[in-house]
């Protein structure tokens, strides 16, 4: 009996270190560090993680709190916006975002690997490019509610 509680405890303990070896992020993450240190594999579990998290909120809200409400329609499901393929459900990041002639979902996550595939330096002399990409990287937060 001794043993097999040892090994719940074994095992809840890894469980807790698993989860607790994840560090909280805010609105936007920066991950940096040298070649082959997983910041790829790290940044794509934390957007994967907040994603869940704000899925959870609105399904929470959907089911429990808008039944209350005078305005009965759903809330629309967060999504992951991506520029490169994840191994997750996401969808691709395309101009028409970049360019904000259409809006980001609330409480979606846009993840950003490799910030040179969205606008390499050449296109930077764009004016139009170099806007819209100062207009999204300032506005984010607000377009997709701070989360």
């Amino acid at each position: 009996m001794f043993i097999f509680i040892l090994i719940i405890a074994l095992v809840l303990l890894l469980v807790c270190a698993w989860f607790l070896k994840i560090p909280k992020c805010g609105n936007v993450v920066l991950v940096t560090g040298g070649v082959k240190t997983g910041k790829s594999t790290l940044s794509v579990r934390l957007a994967y993680k907040t994603w869940k998290k704000n899925v959870n909120k609105v399904k929470f809200y959907n089911a429990l709190v808008r039944p209350f409400k005078k305005d009965k329609t759903k809330k629309p499901l967060p999504l992951i916006y991506s520029n490169v393929p994840l191994g997750v459900p996401y969808v691709p990041l395309t101009e028409d975002l970049i360019y904000r002639r259409k809006r980001f979902v609330y409480g979606s996550v846009i993840y950003c690997c490799e910030a040179s595939l969205i606008a390499g330096s050449m296109d930077f002399k764009d004016e139009d490019l170099n806007e819209n990409l100062a207009l999204l990287v300032k506005l984010i937060g607000h377009e997709t509610k701070g989360r």
